[in-house]
């Protein structure tokens, strides 16, 4: 329920000023960008152009969008200049 239209920007923002040290939390934070990916790729795009996310949830992100057959190929080719240097 949490990427319909009625509360998905309340979670957008929530996650994005969420500091994460945990791996699995990390983990929920790339499966909830890659979810709202389906349909509301403006806000993923805006976090993933955001340099100051950490860097492990911007690859696990691109990783999900990646590995999922819900996004268009056209979008996953898109998010892969996003991955960061180590």
């Amino acid at each position: 329920y949490y990427i319909n239209e009625e509360y998905y920007l309340i979670a957008y923002h929530t996650v994005c000023d969420l500091h994460l040290d945990a791996y699995y939390s990390k983990m929920a934070a790339a499966w909830f960008f890659a979810t709202l990916m389906i349909d509301h790729q403006k806000e993923v795009y805006k976090y993933l152009e955001d340099d100051t996310h950490d860097a492990f949830i911007v690859m696990k992100t691109i990783s999900k969008i990646q590995e999922s057959y819900q996004i268009s190929k056209e979008d996953k080719n898109k998010v892969l200049k996003y991955r960061k240097k180590r």
